[in-house]
């Protein structure tokens, strides 16, 4: 079908909750250093403290993917926003930094939430044709949001004195109330309520927002209920890792180097910490907007691998052969272009590798796993930083994508083009098959 006023609608509002989860982070790289010293901060609680979303999310990812599996993407869509609302005003009131973690580790429960309803809901809602381009929009209103975040936190922190900090991670409330209003009374997937017998209820969703001519067939996503377990059978182990391993590879420098961005440079000995960071930031846009033109027309495992290989090989000059501020700076743009084009696939590829019944609890995982290492980095980097220097951190970076290239090239199946049943029915017998290219499978 074609791309109609709803699909934007829905689009819209999953990536409004994206929006806010880069907005989270970006809000945290000019207020972190703002931060007065009687706070009690220092370079563990610093990566404590960042981190402490990006765990929030494992736990998000995990649970409320298996309820929303179970009892709907719309009851869960907007409590979490209301969720992401109260947590982002609490941060006005912490007085010390283990306070200060706890609030944002609630916030990225709420993130987790809304990474397992959000693209799950958007992907049942799109056509197949155009879902390259329609779930590229999450990252890209990712990217924005970071941007948007660190050029509000840079202004705030400037402007409001020594409390600027604490407003500058508060202001994610603004979105958050904005997209909270947006999504109240969107409907039901009906792949979902197909997935639970109950068409009629699917017909009525169909009819209402896409039109009484639009064929619905109610037995492509009939399936008895999977349990959880199942994302780790046979039949789909590799797909939950390989969803989870090449979204941790991404994760980790988009995460930890991004947020640390300012006290990188630094190290690198480039001295004007706006500029250095917000072109990096503002190019990640750039290169997100392109991947919503480059994706549709390759396939998933020749981006990821050609985007991972160039990332480890940028991580390494910058690592390994430091130059003069101005090469720093372009290479650091040129990263964050290859990074946000493929951190496009972060929402389109699970989506597509798991069927109507897993989907949520498989986005919840792979999210999930990717976090564990994002945190982990998150944690790491300023301790890394002050104990073995900026090309330690570089040459970890490269060896995560590196790793993620192995992982890619040995289980990732390609969807590319794919209709939602086919990509997410891998074979039991999983290996040579399940990499086979949308042309050597029977016709949708």
């Amino acid at each position: 079908m074609p791309l109609r006023p709803f699909h934007l609608r829905t689009a819209a509002i999953v990536s409004g909750g994206t929006f806010i989860d880069g907005y989270l982070l970006g809000a945290v790289i000019f207020a972190f250093p703002a931060i007065p010293a009687g706070f009690g901060m220092n370079s563990w609680w610093d990566g404590l403290v960042a981190a402490a979303p990006l765990l929030g999310v494992v736990i998000g990812g995990i649970v409320v993917g298996w309820l929303t599996d179970r009892v709907g993407r719309q009851r869960l869509f907007t409590f979490d926003l209301l969720l992401l609302l109260v947590g982002s005003a609490l941060q006005l009131f912490a007085s010390g930094p283990a306070q200060l973690g706890v609030v944002r580790l609630v916030l990225g429960l709420a993130v987790g939430a809304d990474y397992a309803i959000g693209p799950a809901l958007l992907a049942e809602f799109t056509p197949r044709k155009l879902r390259s381009s329609v779930m590229s929009s999450l990252n890209a209103l990712w990217a924005v949001g970071y941007l948007a975040a660190a050029v509000v936190g840079y202004v705030i922190v400037r402007e409001a004195g020594d409390e600027g900090w604490r407003w500058a991670l508060a202001s994610s409330a603004v979105p958050a109330a904005v997209v909270l209003l947006m999504r109240v009374g969107a409907p039901e997937s009906p792949r979902w309520l197909i997935s639970k017998g109950r068409g009629a209820e699917a017909r009525a969703v169909v009819d209402r927002w896409l039109g009484s001519n639009v064929s619905l067939d109610e037995a492509a996503d009939t399936a008895e209920q999977r349990p959880w377990r199942d994302l780790f059978g046979r039949a789909m182990w590799r797909r939950t890792l390989v969803g989870g391993l090449f979204w941790t590879a991404l994760a980790v420098p988009n995460f930890s180097l991004f947020v640390f961005l300012p006290d990188v440079l630094n190290a690198l000995d480039v001295r004007d910490e706006f500029w250095g960071t917000v072109l990096p930031l503002a190019f990640a846009v750039v290169g997100s907007l392109l991947g919503l033109a480059v994706l549709p027309r390759i396939g998933r495992r020749p981006a990821l691998l050609y985007s991972m290989g160039v990332l480890a090989v940028l991580s390494l000059w910058v690592g390994l052969l430091p130059g003069p501020a101005w090469l720093t700076i372009i290479v650091f743009v040129l990263f964050a272009v290859v990074l946000a084009l493929a951190g496009n696939l972060e929402f389109i590829y699970p989506s597509e590798l798991f069927p109507t019944a897993l989907r949520a609890s498989g986005l919840g995982v792979t999210a999930a796993i990717s976090r564990v290492g994002a945190a982990a980095g998150t944690f790491l980097l300023p301790v890394m930083l002050d104990h073995g220097g900026v090309g330690a951190v570089m040459v970890a970076t490269a060896a995560t994508l590196l790793l993620g290239m192995v992982f890619t090239a040995l289980w990732a199946p390609e969807t590319n083009g794919v209709s939602l049943e086919e990509a997410g029915a891998p074979s039991p017998a999983s290996g040579a098959e399940d990499r086979a290219t949308p042309s050597a499978r029977p016709a949708p």
